[in-house]
């Protein structure tokens, strides 16, 4: 509704235009931008909820970031959600490339670009283990 507003559409004028209530066509604008969302801004996300589901059903912090702006956890705009400290940008991609794919035999991939810092990529599940393991080892120390 901000969009259609900052667009120079105002409720009275929309509501005239379809001759119904304000509240009417203020209703038919948050439909319709729910409705108008990208397959792939709605996939990521479920991602990003379907993450902070998975680590609160196993007891670790995570808050995922109003429309995907960090900016929202008073973090850079990039970043999705927060997960037991950790600032979280999710990616769902329909195929990965398989040298990023994590071997059965192996707990995580690292992998490095030319004149970059290394990455490692793991199994959400490898994570949320080592995160509850640290979580845990916290709360002992306390």
């Amino acid at each position: 509704m901000e969009r259609m507003q900052r667009a120079g559409f105002r409720l009275q004028d929309i509501a005239a235009k379809y001759q119904c209530a304000v509240s009417t066509a203020c209703e038919f604008i948050n439909n319709a931008e729910e409705i108008m969302t990208h397959p792939n801004k709605r996939r990521g996300n479920d991602l990003e909820r379907e993450i902070v589901n998975l680590a609160t059903e196993r007891g670790l912090p995570a808050k995922r970031a109003w429309g995907s702006n960090g900016k929202a956890l008073g973090e850079h705009e990039t970043v999705d959600l927060l997960l037991a400290g950790l600032k979280i940008q999710a990616k769902r991609r329909k195929s990965i490339a398989t040298f990023l794919q994590v071997p059965e035999a192996c707990d995580a991939v690292v992998f490095r670009q030319d004149r970059k810092p290394a990455m490692v990529l793991m199994s959400l599940e490898r994570l949320f283990e080592l995160l509850k393991k640290e979580c845990d080892d916290g709360e002992k120390a306390s």
